[in-house]
Order: C-alpha cells, then sequence, then structure tokens
C-alpha cells in the first residue's frame, strides 16, 4: 500500500480543511510516473471529473507539470470558478451516471482524477460503466471516496469495483487511507477520512 507523505502548501488547503484533492494529485502523479517517461506523462489526457473549482488539477498543473487537462462538472458556477485558473483546456457541463455524456468520445482519456465528487448524492457506483468508456486502455482513474462511503454495503460501491475488476475492466493498484480533512475538529466527523483508489484500465 502506497502512502504518501506530503507537505500541505497553504495555498491548496480549501477554507474548510479539505485536503483529499493533494492526496488524489500526489497519488495519480506518482503512479503516472511509474507507467510513463516525464516528458509522455505531461502530456496525458487527463479528465478531472467533478472538478469543482479546480483544486487537484491546479496541483497537477503547478507541481507536476501536467497540461493537458479538462474539467468535468454539473455545476456552471463551478466551472465558471474553475476556468479562473486557466490550467484547463477545455470544460464539460455534465452530470456523471450511467447515462451516456454525448460529449465525451469513447477512450478519450489516458487518465482520471476525481476528488469529492465520488460519493452518495453525487457519483453513485452505476456510473462507472459509462466513466469506463470515457478511459483508453491503460488509463489511470484516480478518485477518492469517503470511508464511510466505501465500506458500506448499502451504498455498494465496494461490490461495484469489485465487479468490474472481476469482469477484467479495471485493475486494483492502489487503496490507500488518508485524511479528507484537516482541521481541529476533523474527528468529530464520520467523513474525516477518505479511500483514495487507484485503478489502471484493461486491458493494457
Amino acid at each position: 500500500m502506497y502512502i504518501v507523505l506530503c507537505t500541505v502548501f497553504l495555498q491548496h488547503v480549501a477554507p474548510s480543511g479539505y485536503v483529499g484533492h493533494i492526496f488524489c494529485a500526489e497519488i495519480f502523479d506518482k503512479f503516472a510516473s511509474e507507467f510513463h517517461a516525464e516528458e509522455s506523462k505531461r502530456n496525458l489526457k487527463i479528465l478531472d471529473m467533478g472538478c469543482g473549482t479546480g483544486l487537484a488539477s491546479h496541483i497537477l498543473k503547478e507541481r507536476f507539470g501536467y497540461n493537458n487537462l479538462a474539467a468535468l462538472d454539473v455545476s456552471e458556477h463551478m466551472l465558471e470558478k474553475a476556468r479562473e485558473k486557466r490550467i484547463f483546456n477545455r470544460f464539460i457541463c455534465s452530470y456523471v451516471t450511467n447515462k451516456r455524456v454525448n460529449a465525451i468520445q469513447s477512450a478519450e482519456f489516458e487518465g482520471l482524477v476525481s476528488s469529492a465528487a465520488v460519493t452518495p448524492g453525487q457519483i453513485r457506483p452505476e456510473a462507472f460503466d459509462e466513466i469506463l468508456r470515457w478511459m483508453k486502455p491503460g488509463a489511470i482513474i484516480c478518485f477518492t471516496c469517503r470511508h464511510d462511503a466505501y465500506v458500506s454495503v448499502e451504498y455498494g460501491y465496494q461490490a461495484k469495483f469489485n465487479e468490474l475488476q472481476k469482469d477484467k475492466k479495471w485493475t486494483l493498484i492502489s487503496n490507500t487511507e488518508t485524511d479528507y480533512y484537516r482541521h481541529p475538529r476533523a474527528n468529530e466527523f464520520s467523513h474525516s477520512k477518505t479511500r483514495v483508489l487507484v485503478y489502471r484500465v484493461l486491458p493494457f
């Protein structure tokens, strides 16, 4: 299991103390660096799914040099905020469900990051059939899933992820439990921890 050791830069921490995006970006880069040469890694076509204001992609761009980033969010307001960062070259406004997103071609992306979007009430387990349609073989998918939701049988995330692995749609590369929030009262919340999951799309 990959354990992240990071220095939290204040400019990257959300006002709420949310830090899940930092680990998501760092872990994505760790595995992208394993599978790709440095120059080709920077040019990977990456989708930030549920990007919000672009916190995770800001780290990918500014710290790690990725330069081919696309933003997807259900909120036009959030996408407007993301545009202000000037890090994305494409914007997609859409829900993410098991229904086809016509704005995304099959096998279009070589990587995906998603921070704080794979969670009950937002992106449900059944959406991953459509998400995988967007990915090229060998693509790296790195996302957070709130720990309490991940371990809950009711929500079905683990069952769906295991089903996709059994069906040889992807293979698990890493499953790390880490902080979701960092502030003095974080331990009072059931969602203070998150999983950062990394899968690689098969075949590769």
